[in-house]
């Protein structure tokens, strides 16, 4: 754990302060920050080797392996040897078939295969697991070579669509500047005069002079600005999506009828079009991890529904700018708390010095985030596989 080795008085501390004296400026947070990112660096993983597993790579003075490469442990001993794909299936929830870390999905999946589009999977293919003809050595931690490892026989197939890495949500959240969002269309009253709109009322909308008539329309209530946990500026307007529309007549106060309902809906709620071509392409991403190192915050948490089940979606503050492409999986953390070591004076010592030593506990990994969509300064990606709750702040990392 990172030790701050400079001494600070009692009474002189206001907030976190690392380093000594009490001064609680900008810059000596920055720099006390500075010193435990780098200190902590390679708790927050590794990138993938150009093969796509984790580059194996020590963390200096943890004692700590940052990332390691797929070995016999991580393949799941049920793992069916030969599988037919169902439709409903995910890329996702087929990789969980075989491995308890679905990101080495690549290492085990054999793309040069004599086959059309050899990088997707199509329902109605057979998925054959070999392992180099050899019967898994089950309980095993040996690194192992799996060339070849599932291959498919299309012999059958009816060529439909490939299977998307995610299955759609029911729920969208988007970030967008204030400006963009009072262009947008919106809803100036309920038939009825509800301020609480329900589900199938009749709505008159302002703005929808490019819609035509039975288009569905997302509705999104405007929330409060999203900062950037790292820097505190402002990233853009959080919309939460909160139901559906029917547009049925078009005017200068067009006609519509709320569809279903996810939240409340409200006079001055914007509406966008339902997002479907653009996200199923994001989501039909291959499964990927960095082959660069991730760094980076949550900036926002919003609920969602996945599957019938609830489930947090992640706002992060990086985006095609740093590196970011749908499909990636990335580890969630938990920066370590910073605390009073209150024995550590009297290790090695015959007396106790005055003042106060502080001392930062490492970080933990929480959970893991698939990457479904991107912009140019933020990235939207669907938490999974946590081991405790995801915090807004939380940082971002190599899986």
């Amino acid at each position: 754990m990172l030790r701050y080795s400079s001494v600070l008085r009692a009474g002189c501390l206001t907030g976190i302060v690392f380093l000594s004296g009490c001064s609680t400026s900008s810059t000596l947070l920055q720099e006390n920050r500075a010193q435990a990112d780098r200190y902590y660096d390679d708790y927050y993983g590794q990138p993938a080797s150009r093969s796509g597993t984790q580059a194996s790579k020590a963390p200096a003075g943890t004692g700590q392996a940052a990332g390691s490469r797929l070995s016999a442990s991580d393949i799941r001993p049920d793992a069916p040897r030969r599988y037919v794909v169902q439709k409903g299936d995910t890329l996702w929830s087929i990789a969980q078939k075989y491995l308890y870390k679905p990101w080495f999905w690549p290492e085990i999946w054999d793309d040069n295969q004599r086959i059309r589009n050899p990088h997707l999977i199509y329902p109605g293919d057979i998925l054959y697991f070999d392992y180099d003809g050899r019967q898994l050595a089950q309980g095993s931690g040996m690194s192992m070579k799996l060339s070849p490892r599932i291959r498919v026989d299309r012999s059958g197939t009816k060529m439909g669509e490939p299977l998307a890495l995610l299955a759609p949500f029911m729920r969208w959240p988007l970030v967008m500047d204030g400006y963009e969002i009072n262009k947008l269309p919106y809803i100036v009253s309920a038939r009825d005069g509800q301020t609480l709109i329900p589900d199938n009322a009749t709505i008159y909308i302002r703005g929808l002079e490019r819609s035509r008539i039975g288009e569905r329309l997302g509705i999104y209530h405007p929330d409060a600005y999203l900062r950037d946990p790292e820097t505190g500026k402002t990233l853009g307007h959080q919309l939460s999506h909160v139901g559906t529309a029917r547009i049925d007549r078009l005017d200068d106060l067009s006609t519509a009828t709320i569809l279903d309902i996810k939240n409340a809906v409200h006079n001055g709620d914007r509406l966008l079009p339902v997002p479907e071509q653009e996200q199923q392409q994001a989501l039909r991403a291959p499964i990927q991890t960095p082959r660069q190192k991730i760094r980076g915050y949550i900036a926002g948490l919003y609920e969602a529904s996945y599957l019938g089940a609830d489930c947090m979606i992640a706002i992060i503050n990086r985006g095609k700018q740093h590196g970011i492409q749908p499909g990636y999986i990335l580890g969630v953390y938990h920066e370590g708390r910073v605390l009073e070591d209150k024995f550590r004076f009297y290790h090695g010592r015959e007396s106790k010095p005055s003042g106060v030593q502080l001392t930062q506990l490492p970080p933990e990994k929480v959970s893991n985030a698939i990457v479904y969509s991107v912009s140019d300064n933020l990235s939207y990606a669907l938490i999974i596989d946590s081991a405790r709750e995801v915090q807004n702040g939380d940082r971002i990392g190599n899986p």
